[in-house]
C-alpha cells in the first residue's frame, strides 16, 4: 500500500500542484500503486541522489505559517531556487 505524508494542517508545494481532490483522496483513502507506473518516481529519486553527491544545498525543508516544501537545489550565485519534476 502506498505511503503518503500525513496531513499536518499545512499543504506542501506538491499537494498544491496536484490539486485538492487528488490530495484529499491520498490522505483519506488507502490505495495501491502499480509498480510499472513508478518509473518517473525512480528517475526523480536518482536525479536527487546525483544532486546530493554534487555537494550543493539540496533537499532542504522550508516552512512558513501557510505551507511547507522541500527544495531540490539552491544556486547561491544566481540566487535561484530549483524544484525538479520528471514527467
Amino acid at each position: 500500500m502506498a505511503r503518503q505524508r500525513l496531513w499536518t494542517g499545512k499543504p506542501s508545494t506538491t499537494q498544491l500542484i496536484n490539486g485538492t481532490r487528488l490530495e484529499l483522496l491520498k490522505i483519506t483513502t488507502d490505495y495501491f500503486i502499480d509498480p510499472q507506473k513508478l518509473a518517473f518516481a525512480l528517475l526523480g529519486t536518482k536525479h536527487h541522489e546525483d544532486l546530493e553527491d554534487a555537494d550543493f544545498l539540496v533537499e532542504e525543508k522550508l516552512e512558513d505559517k501557510d505551507m511547507t516544501g522541500i527544495m531540490d537545489f539552491w544556486d547561491d550565485q544566481e540566487e535561484t531556487l530549483y524544484d525538479y519534476k520528471t514527467s
